[in-house]
């Protein structure tokens, strides 16, 4: 396989241009580079090391939750498929994260239905711990309470149900039973049973725990950049605005969730009286440092994890 950029980073890049475009012409382009021209940019290598940060804790869960399945992967190897696949947080809900599992199928051997529910729940503690900080927000402003609580009830509603084997045995028998759709459900339910140690109730507190001090360091990066702009909403309104705005890019199913993220991270801003030139750069700092370096992460491990694999007993470029 020869090396190349993803195409979903180009689509991306694409979008992004056009979602910055549009929100410097709504705070004024000249308002918006003046307030840039002024930034202590000293302050973005901080920011980054919090983005690092927030990359090792997640990291950390995922081996937990390798290991819990009794997934042995070298972890260097475990490292080269977590940090390649960063890229796939441009595509819709960060559904490419699934690339993880097939990474670890063609160059370990583990089956896609063995390791995918270390995926799912990867990413269901990650939306579980960044409701928890949005619901910091909800208690100190009393703002979009509906859909934030709305969305953690449904949460903890839908692993109840995971967990109740009964009620998901008989789901599956039924589902089973239908045309074309019960050719499927064998592999779904392999994948159900491997989920289930994940679920339970020592797991999900480790993994949450670890999902809501990770993200934190990302909401502490928006407070350091608006920081760095003069401005101090606080730390709980900084995370209250970071998490509200993911939870908002993720249900977008827009790539990255870019479009959603950024507007509504601009428009919680001006709700909290910061100008918008201020909550336009920052928002655009915010995601530079977020989200656009970890895909240069992503971008920079794939030439070599394609080394590493070419090194393998038995591997393939």
């Amino acid at each position: 396989m020869r090396w190349s950029i993803p195409s979903n980073v180009w689509y991306a890049v694409a979008l992004v241009m056009v979602v910055s475009l549009a929100l410097t012409v709504y705070a004024d382009v000249g308002e918006v580079v003046r307030v840039l021209g002024r930034y202590q940019w000293w302050l973005l290598p901080l920011a980054m090391g919090l983005t690092l940060t927030n990359q090792a804790l997640r990291f950390v869960k995922w081996e937990y939750l390798l290991r819990e399945l009794d997934i042995d992967v070298p972890l260097l190897g475990s490292l080269g498929v977590f940090t390649s696949a960063l890229v796939m947080i441009l595509t819709p809900g960060k559904l490419g994260d699934f690339w993880k599992s097939w990474l670890l199928r063609d160059d370990h051997g583990v089956p896609i239905s063995r390791s995918s529910p270390v995926v799912a729940v990867e990413r269901l503690t990650d939306l579980v711990g960044v409701i928890c900080l949005a619901l910091l927000g909800v208690y100190t402003f009393g703002r979009s309470v509906v859909l934030t609580v709305g969305l953690l009830g449904t949460l903890f509603v839908g692993v109840a149900l995971l967990r109740h084997r009964p009620t998901c045995e008989r789901l599956f028998d039924l589902l089973g039973r239908i045309p074309r759709v019960g050719d499927h459900v064998g592999s779904v339910r392999r994948t159900y049973e491997n989920s289930y140690e994940l679920l339970r109730a020592d797991v999900l507190t480790v993994t949450i725990g670890l999902s809501v001090v990770s993200w934190f360091c990302e909401c502490l990066g928006l407070w350091l950049i608006l920081s760095g702009f003069g401005v101090d909403p606080g730390i709980l309104a900084s995370a209250f605005v970071f998490a509200l705005s993911s939870i908002l890019g993720a249900l977008s199913l827009l790539p990255g969730g870019i479009g959603a993220t950024e507007g509504s991270m601009t428009l919680l801003l001006v709700e909290l009286d910061v100008s918008r030139s201020v909550a336009v750069g920052a928002t655009l700092l915010t995601r530079a440092v977020t989200l656009w370096f970890s895909a240069g992460l992503a971008l920079a491990a794939l030439p070599s994890y394609y080394v590493y694999r070419r090194q393998m007993p038995g591997g393939s470029d």
